[in-house]
């Protein structure tokens, strides 16, 4: 099985990424800028990897586009700022061979204030809702012939807040795709500037409140709106109080958008 990385970056005038990002294997980047055009070549002499600049803008966008132009089996999602360990494409392809029945397979980074499972485990509806994109591959067929892809409302470039990966996530599973966590680190992500997130403001929970309806329902999705707000206090408790952001999650449960 090919393994092919699929980055979604913006304003590159170059190819470079694939060097620090310390990529070897095929890959596919969606470069969002000015113009739009086409690169092809062979990096190290053995892997494919093309550019695909565009118009367009949108994170959810950029991560479809990636997957409609994808030509490996198994596909990797990453963003610009992830490093892979040397051993990235044999970590994937393996967990895939000892594990044929998985659609798709999250994977643990290192990442500054975050803690990974250290055991594998079946993906669940709430276990998805702590998944990352940059975690996430896939059997490109599998997601392909579910139809799944991003939705192009939420996510960076929208306005609305993030949760689009755990979103495709949810869709994944209720088109009966098989979902597990391997605790393999095979990246290490840094902490850029996040293109939606900008602290523990009103927006922010406006927008927690609109995303979890959107994925879990009006019911489910108002009791974990509830939990996030009470789990979360400590993180937040500077900024804005309790209720201020509790009513804030019940706003963004009767928006329309």
């Amino acid at each position: 099985m090919k393994l092919e990385v699929l980055i979604s970056c913006m304003h590159q005038t170059d190819t470079s990424i694939i060097e620090r990002s310390n990529i070897s294997s095929d890959t596919l980047i969606i470069n969002q800028c000015n113009k739009n055009d086409y690169t092809e070549f062979l990096y190290k002499e053995k892997y494919r990897v093309r550019m695909i600049s565009t118009t367009e803008r949108g994170l959810s966008r950029s991560r479809n586009m990636a997957i409609k132009n994808a030509t490996g089996d198994i596909c990797l999602i990453c963003d610009d700022d992830a490093e892979f360990v040397e051993s990235y494409k044999t970590i994937i392809e393996d967990a895939y061979i000892l594990n044929p029945k998985a659609d798709i397979i999250a994977f643990a980074l290192i990442r500054k204030n975050k803690i990974f499972p250290n055991k594998d485990f079946r993906v669940s509806y709430i276990s998805a809702l702590k998944i990352s994109s940059v975690q996430i591959s896939f059997k490109r067929e599998d997601v392909l012939n579910k139809g799944v892809l991003f939705d192009v409302t939420m996510g960076s470039g929208t306005g609305n807040g993030g949760g689009e990966e755990n979103k495709f996530l949810y869709e994944c599973l209720k088109n009966k795709l098989k979902i597990y966590y391997q605790p393999q680190v095979i990246a290490n992500v840094g902490q850029s500037e996040s293109h939606w997130f900008h602290g523990y403001t009103l927006k922010y929970f406006i927008d927690k409140g609109w995303a979890f309806k959107k994925i879990n329902g009006k019911f489910i999705g108002l009791l974990i709106g509830v939990r996030f707000t009470i789990v979360k206090y400590p993180l937040y408790k500077e900024d804005i109080n309790f209720i201020n952001a509790l009513c804030s999650i019940i706003q963004g449960f009767f928006q329309k958008r």
